[in-house]
């Protein structure tokens, strides 16, 4: 849906919403849009009229980064335990943690951190819920 905003003198006015009604039968890229002094008073519109709404990209959601050393306490000796032994049968955990020890800072938001530690619980090295407090930063309790 494409949204508006009413302009009066050229100044935006109110919040961008949909087109009224009576004008949602036009055209969204009717050029008469931009000029309603044309619209009868009882529909009381006034000034340029209704132009399309601008809206800019939302930010980008930060990078949570953490040193490796912090990535690391944020799991329990038993899960750091657990994790190195089964790194030994696993190669995909040997991967996942050669990966891991060899970064100087581990990016939580990275979607091969997220992947990584979410194939934690599966294999039964994490518990339920574990993966999420982690990648959140959240150190265990």
């Amino acid at each position: 849906m494409i949204l508006y905003r009413l302009t009066v003198d050229g100044v935006p006015r109110g919040f961008p919403g949909p087109l009224p009604a009576n004008l949602a039968a036009l055209s969204p890229s009717d050029a008469s849009l931009a000029d309603l002094n044309w619209a009868p008073p009882e529909w009381g519109y006034a000034g340029e009229g209704y132009i399309p709404a601008v809206f800019p990209d939302p930010p980008a959601a930060p990078e949570l980064k953490v040193s490796a050393l912090v990535f690391k306490l944020l799991f329990t000796p038993a899960e750091r335990i657990a994790i190195r032994q089964a790194a030994t049968t696993n190669p995909v955990v040997e991967d996942w943690l050669d990966l891991s020890n060899s970064a100087v800072d581990v990016i939580l938001t990275s979607p091969v951190t997220i992947a990584g530690v979410n194939a934690l619980e599966p294999l039964g090295l994490l518990t339920a819920g574990r993966p999420a407090q982690i990648l959140a930063g959240q150190p265990p309790a």
